[in-house]
């Protein structure tokens, strides 16, 4: 583990952005200097949420209250995903969380546990228990330890009621989960579980409805006498945790220490039942608590134990509490990756007569048997084609031909009545086929939309089975669109990929997708009528299509980053045109640094070509001493701006390339091109490959840059406008032979192109964010030659009349699911798909246009990661 390594644990805590700072100094402000608790101020500031039992609208989450223990006061808050009305859910995890606070804080009704327990459950996709256990000191050592058992022998006797959680859970997939002092109650109470089990009969064993998984402690408090190195070095590194605050007094009992085994769990005298669960081990890299993790992970290994170690460098104590953060982000998704991992009904489709159920989504249907009176069990496959009757419905498994005998039920379930009167079924469409349901598109069981899921297949089965094609045009006077508010159907072919294949089908069914640009849970028909050769499979989208549902909802962001966006609208008139004087005033530049950061990356100015004021900020990583060190990939960074604002001085400029120097551990040259309206088409274009020319000519400075280079793994990158610019610059270099700066890759960050058309996103998104369609015009008029149309070849670059030059390197396009200019994104990459080029688009769903400047964001975050891959993916070999 990183804690092991002194240097590292000496560093200073990353920058925190500034609401993080102010939360975290309130929070210490309720705390005395030796540690104690202003109750009074503390309790004023702890805000509660209320539980309401009803669909939260923007994220499908509803929470509920429900008593475990009356006596003692003990309750849980239950979160769980809606339910919706027609589509059968399989059975969810549960996760039992227990909240932190030091045994003496907080509750499961605190707004930040409410607000994470919340993100939980929709990003795990789990029903979340979260227990509000009593606190101490009124209630010391082994009362938390005690109630954590109570919730679980609550759950394990009654489940939950059907209000509560309107999906069905499965208790033979239950998780602990807890933070700080609810990770250690998940140790102990895990243990306690455990240990029951061992002892209890194998009667009374096979009883009990609830197993434990797996347990997830966070940042887990834990402790003992000595002062670990790490206590010392990050005692106040961050102001939520002190050591004088973590000292035990308030919970452990009058007069121990702190090696009493309920705060020291590691060494070779801890006992472990051998029951006890796979662990998942939290360990930030400036907690003070570092070392006891570290040392409690090592015990688990000696013990024989499944142990799964996750680790933040930049994380402080308790992280995950913040949003804005692009670490609490990757936490939930680390989470859901664990649960997917040990949950006891994995998301797979089942067995089939001892065979995995692992089918392409079409065919891996899985038959809701209480419905239409089929069981798995009646798979069989047919010997001749003589057994192939009228009672049977024919499936695709395994590429085989399987049948399903039909039992026709008695009375047709309510559900199915209702069913069949809400989308009015034909006559047709109501013989006995039996009603399916698809719960997992992919082989993960994981939800898609229907861009995705057609993606999915054309990538995993297309050589198989066939490919999707779209045809984009509704069904008129389709019967299924019959009593339907706002709902189009769409037509998606599937063609056979194998001749000769006729496989009898008469299949309806219902499929789920999620869609994560609109919040509800959309319903697709799969009606699949005929021979493999020719199926339709009918889309049945709300608000007719993918990109319209992003217009009816706003984005979800920070108030920190609204303001922003506010102001920078406001240096914008209703016209799309500039207040520049205001916008100068907001603009504000950093200067560059030869004195490496905290993070050991300098910056330095290059000027380019002095006659036209051309110049770089380039920013280096920290040499590693090492002689034979491998040179480092260059990225040639493009700033946006709608090619008339900011500069490579700007703040939100220098601080991203020196983040993406950073995590790419490339030198990052970013480049002041001269902009419009005094410098026009195509005077941005010229001082790209002018900068690349410099480059192959000069390299770059010893002075400024510390580490070697690799001219032949340069990589052009830029957002909005410098995405425009990234891609003219690739296209007039790829012509440009013998040279050694080769571009290995082209990082488009969501490209501002256009034309005279308007697009469904330009209607539905304008001012959504501070872009708006009366700027993005504004900019086109500054920047083009006078007189010309948005269909320039500068804006408009997608469609068949595009010409790309043969070297024309491999793309990473992204997108934003709230950008106005994400469909000409979309079109530029099927354009270059269609000329034969490398292309990977990533997409965002919740991403405004420029949220990659604002570091709170956790996509920003994930979108450095996923350069990192790219280039990682396309650098030179020989550099590797």
């Amino acid at each position: 583990m990183a804690g092991s390594d002194d240097s590292s644990r000496r560093r200073k805590p990353p920058p925190l952005p500034w609401t993080v700072r102010i939360q975290a100094a309130a929070f210490a402000f309720g705390h005395r200097l030796d540690g104690t608790i202003r109750r009074s101020l503390f309790f004023l500031g702890d805000l509660k949420k209320r539980a309401t039992p009803r669909s939260n609208a923007s994220h499908g989450v509803r929470s509920t209250d429900i008593t475990i223990d009356a006596s003692r006061g003990i309750w849980a808050r239950v979160f769980s995903p809606t339910a919706v009305a027609g589509v059968s859910t399989p059975p969810l995890p549960v996760v039992v969380f227990f909240h932190g606070g030091g045994f003496t804080v907080f509750s499961a009704a605190s707004r930040p546990y409410d607000a994470l327990c919340r993100r939980l459950c929709r990003g795990v996709h789990a029903v979340v228990v979260s227990i509000d256990y009593r606190l101490a000191p009124e209630h010391r050592f082994p009362a938390a330890y005690d109630d954590g058992v109570a919730a679980l022998q609550y759950l394990d006797a009654n489940a939950l009621p059907a209000h509560v959680a309107p999906v069905p859970v499965d208790l033979s997939s239950c998780f602990l989960a807890g933070d700080s002092s609810g990770g250690n109650m998940v140790y102990h109470v895990a243990q306690r579980w455990a240990a029951s089990m061992s002892s209890s009969s194998a009667a009374e064993a096979s009883h009990r409805r609830l197993r434990l998984a797996g347990a997830i402690m966070i940042q887990p408090f834990f402790g003992g006498e000595e002062r670990t190195d790490a206590e010392v070095a990050f005692d106040k590194a961050c102001r939520i945790l002190t050591v004088a605050r973590a000292d035990w007094r308030e919970f452990l009992p009058e007069d121990v220490t702190r090696d009493h085994p309920a705060a020291r769990v590691c060494g070779d005298g801890v006992e472990l039942a051998d029951a006890f669960p796979p662990a998942m081990v939290v360990v930030g890299g400036v907690d003070l608590l570092r070392d006891w993790h570290a040392r409690y992970v090592e015990t688990l290994r000696r013990k024989g134990k499944e142990v799964t170690v996750v680790e933040y460098p930049d994380a402080f104590h308790g992280f995950y509490a913040f949003p804005e953060l692009a670490d609490s982000g990757k936490f939930v998704e680390d989470v859901r990756l664990f649960v997917d991992e040990h949950r006891s009904n994995k998301p797979c489709l089942g067995r089939v007569k001892g065979r995995e159920r692992n089918d392409p989504p079409i065919q891996a249907l899985v038959l809701m048997a209480e419905d239409a009176g089929v069981s798995s069990q009646k798979f069989e496959a047919p010997r001749t084609t003589e057994e192939e009757d009228d009672d049977s419905t024919f499936i695709v498994l395994d590429g085989e031909v399987w049948r399903t005998k039909k039992s026709k039920p008695k009375a047709p379930p309510k559900r199915m009545e209702a069913e069949k009167e809400r989308r009015a079924v034909t006559e047709e469409e109501e013989e006995e086929a039996p009603e399916l349901e698809m719960i997992g598109p992919d082989d993960e069981g994981h939800w898609m939309t229907v861009a995705q899921f057609r993606r999915y297949w054309n990538k995993r089965w297309s050589g198989y089975y066939g490919s999707f094609e779209d045809t984009n045009e509704p069904v008129e006077g389709n019967p299924r669109a019959n009593g339907m508010d706002a709902l189009q159907i769409y037509p998606v072919k599937l063609a056979a990929a194998r001749g000769g294949l006729q496989l009898p089908l008469d299949v309806f069914g219902m499929v789920a997708i999620r869609d994560p640009l609109n919040p509800v849970i959309v319903e697709v028909d799969l009606k699949v009528k005929g021979t493999a050769e020719s199926m339709d499979i009918y889309l049945k989208m709300a608000g007719g299509s993918d990109n319209s549902a992003a217009g009816h909802r706003k984005p979800s962001l920070p108030w920190t980053v609204r303001v922003q966006l506010a102001a920078l609208g406001l240096a914008h008139r209703p016209d799309g045109s500039i207040r520049r004087l205001l916008f100068s005033l907001g603009d504000l530049k950093a200067s560059a640094s030869a004195r490496p950061d905290a993070a050991g990356v300098r910056s330095g100015d290059v000027t380019i070509d002095a006659s036209r004021g051309l110049w770089a900020r380039v920013f280096s990583p920290s040499s590693s001493g090492d002689a034979d060190a491998q040179p480092v990939p260059v990225v040639v960074y493009f700033h946006g701006g709608g090619f008339v604002l900011f500069s490579a001085a700007s703040r939100p400029y220098d601080a991203f390339c020196r983040r993406i120097c950073r995590e790419l551990r490339a030198v990052v040259v970013s480049v002041n091109y001269r902009l419009a309206p005094d410098h026009r088409f195509p005077a941005a274009y010229d001082d790209g490959v002018a900068t690349l020319e410099y480059l192959d000519t000069n390299a770059l400075p010893a002075d400024v840059v510390t580490v070697p280079i690799d001219l032949s793994s340069c990589f052009l990158a830029g957002d909005s406008a410098g995405g425009n610019i990234a891609h003219h610059v690739a296209q007039r270099w790829a012509s440009v032979s013998a040279a050694r700066v080769r571009v290995a890759g082209a990082v488009l960050i969501q490209p501002f192109f256009g034309g005279e058309e308007r697009t469904d996103a330009e209607v539905e998104l304008d001012r959504v964010s501070a872009l708006s369609v009366a700027g993005t015009d504004h900019y086109w008029r500054e920047f083009l030659p006078e007189g010309a149309t948005r269909d320039h070849p500068a804006a408009r670059v997608c469609g068949d009349g595009v010409e790309l030059a043969e070297a024309f390197p491999p793309a990473m396009v992204v997108i934003g699911g709230f950008d106005l200019l994400k469909d000409w994104q979309a079109r530029y990459a099927e354009t270059l798909r269609g000329k034969g080029k490398q292309v990977r688009v990533v997409e965002y769903p919740d991403a405004v246009h420029g949220f990659h400047a604002f570091q709170e964001l956790a996509d920003a975050g994930k979108l450095v990661e996923e350069m990192k891959l790219f280039v990682q993916e396309h650098r030179s070999k020989r550099a590797v």
